[in-house]
């Protein structure tokens, strides 16, 4: 099975992709974490970062795909993803922003 998500409205088609088992905590403390000392204006990890992937896309469109295993002890097991997309016409410091979280539960 592939777990396939698109990232749409990209101003450069390209984003990096987080994606993790937790939303509310990380190794570093819990979630959120506000990123505005580091850039990012009003912009917030939602998603516990364990693993991080550049996507190159087109059109304003990047998918990620995942190969799922069919293992019955990954059944109800949550995956959490959100992504930081280039935006230099955002006005903040780092030119950067996240976007919204999103969560997939990996069934059978």
């Amino acid at each position: 099975q592939v777990l396939a998500v698109d990232i749409r409205r990209l101003p450069q088609s390209a984003a990096i992709l987080i994606t993790g088992t937790s939303n509310q905590n990380m190794a570093a403390g819990p979630l959120p974490l506000d990123l505005t000392p580091f850039g990012l204006t009003g912009c917030s990890l939602l998603v516990s970062p364990e693993a991080i992937r550049f996507l190159v896309g087109t059109g304003g469109v990047a998918t990620a795909s995942l190969a799922v295993p069919n293992t019955v002890s990954l059944a109800g097991m949550r995956l959490h993803q959100q992504a930081i997309v280039l935006d230099l016409a955002n006005g903040n410091p780092a030119g950067l922003v996240m976007s919204d979280a999103t969560t997939g539960v990996i069934g059978l």
